[in-house]
């Protein structure tokens, strides 16, 4: 590999790093879906209670507005994750960079390189293609990621913490694919699956 090529996609080591924070991302951000799904049960209970007119124990209403102020300021944090200026076509990073079979369009991914062949490396898809898809006022650019475990296409679809954590011991290809949801989230994009083994990470052309 050259070393131009080395510093779009990282040593193998530095690859590694970036799938813990990757990871840690992700934990962080599943972890927050779960809290605010806690904190509106939470809310519907103090607001039931106090239907009556009855007044509720301060220490109770000071408590879930604290719960309510954290869970809002982790939840506004953001991480950088749009492509670099200058990164190469994704057949030459992940082609030439990382020996996986590329189809689909000519060009550079919508997210940054060393963060999509991190996640890549430990997924092992059987091929990444690139693609262009206009929707309404605007066009989307897609990257297709194939042969990917069932498993994992679920769990980067609907990430649940519990299943996360007791894959950091050992990351696998399904935890890669969980990872590649928060590629897609650090270039401003989502993942999607339209067939069963492939995961869509879309994103909006500027």
């Amino acid at each position: 590999m050259s070393r131009d090529l080395q510093r779009w996609i990282g040593t193998a080591a530095e690859r590694e790093v970036v799938r813990g924070e990757l990871l840690r991302e992700l934990v962080l951000r599943t972890m927050l879906h779960d809290l605010r799904g806690s904190l509106t049960a939470v809310r519907g209970w103090v607001e039931l209670l106090s239907m009556d007119g009855s007044e509720l124990p301060g220490g109770l209403v000071r408590s879930v507005e604290g719960f309510a102020q954290v869970v809002q300021r982790y939840g506004e944090l953001t991480w950088p994750g749009g492509p670099r200026p200058g990164q190469p076509s994704l057949q030459v990073l992940l082609g030439e960079g990382l020996g996986l079979e590329v189809g689909g369009l000519d060009g550079a991914a919508p997210v940054d390189g060393l963060r999509l062949a991190a996640a890549l490396e430990l997924a092992a898809p059987s091929l990444v293609e690139l693609l262009v898809e206009p929707h309404e006022q605007e066009v989307l650019s897609v990257l297709r990621v194939h042969g990917l475990a069932d498993q994992g296409v679920s769990l980067g679809i609907t990430p649940h913490h519990d299943e996360v954590l007791g894959r950091m011991a050992a990351p696998d290809p399904v935890l890669g694919a969980c990872l590649l949801r928060e590629v897609a989230r650090g270039g401003r994009g989502e993942v999607r699956s339209r067939a069963p083994g492939t995961l869509d990470l879309v994103c909006r052309v500027p």
